[in-house]
């Protein structure tokens, strides 16, 4: 069971689309906080809880969770990460209204997750929101790197809490080929490279299907081949939630937040769990 998971809101309908998917997830307390931002993202004290706020942490209370509230003045993005210290698991939307109704939370989002001491569950809404179908399982991409490797143990410990099964899945494509490069290339070279990936990708799911099923984990591996970004987003099915690093290094699959990532966030059927590339342990 998680101790404290965070859900930041501002007030409106998109950000409280969070709600319900950090009531899916086993914890001791619930942090709702509200961050009402300062001109040039100045710091002021904590302010009294919002209608929306007090509302909020009425239904979470009702669902039997312990709530606590936290009004804070500044930049949102600081605000939250600082608000994170003490928690296990952040889960927020993507998009959200900010002052004067401005979609704010995308960038906001994105800069929780790569600064965040804790993991980042991003629910997606807006004009394509994710399904809501209850997670069925959970779906880590790898590339064969100890970066991205970093997502097993927080899906492991997801997979424990929820009794879900883990999909790992590695994508084999030959950088910098594309089906006009590959006619030019001595016959053969394409052939090569695509079986050197093909073997790094197997290698790397097989051995991390096999670490989970020795911890208890029911676990399965897939290997495809092609585009990383769109045979990603292929395999992805509602009821799926992809855990993965915000940076990959692996030889098979490389990714960072603003490509093969941030395609995911804007096109899985579901949440996504990021966890920061930098973070150890």
């Amino acid at each position: 069971m998680y101790r404290r998971i965070l859900v930041p809101l501002d007030g409106s309908a998109l950000a409280e689309a969070a709600i319900p998917y950090a009531l899916r997830l086993p914890s001791e307390r619930v942090r709702l906080i509200m961050v009402k931002p300062t001109p040039n993202g100045e710091r002021a004290a904590e302010g009294t809880p919002s209608t929306a706020l007090v509302l909020a942490a009425g239904a979470l209370t009702t669902a039997g969770r312990s709530v606590e509230t936290v009004v804070a003045h500044g930049d949102p993005a600081e605000e939250i990460v600082r608000a994170a210290a003490d928690v296990d698991l952040i889960v927020m939307t993507s998009r959200g209204l900010g002052a004067g109704g401005r979609l704010v939370f995308g960038s906001v989002a994105d800069r929780v997750a790569r600064h965040a001491p804790v993991p980042t569950l991003i629910v997606r809404t807006g004009d394509d929101p994710v399904d809501p179908t209850p997670c069925a399982r959970i779906v880590v991409p790898l590339d064969g790197s100890e970066t991205a490797e970093r997502a097993l143990p927080v899906a492991s410990e997801l997979a424990l809490l929820t009794s879900s099964p883990i999909h790992c899945i590695a994508v084999a494509e030959v950088d910098g080929v594309n089906g006009s490069v590959t006619a030019a290339l001595p016959a053969g070279v394409y052939d090569a490279g695509l079986e050197a990936a093909l073997s790094l990708a197997e290698a790397c799911v097989r051995a991390a299907s096999s670490r989970l099923r020795s911890a208890g984990i029911q676990a399965s591996d897939e290997v495809r081949r092609g585009p990383v970004r769109s045979e990603l987003i292929a395999a992805l099915r509602p009821g799926d939630l992809v855990v993965m690093t915000t940076h990959g290094h692996g030889r098979a699959l490389r990714w960072t937040v603003g490509t093969v990532a941030e395609r995911v966030l804007q096109r899985a059927p579901g949440p996504v769990l990021l966890v920061r590339a930098d973070l150890s342990g």
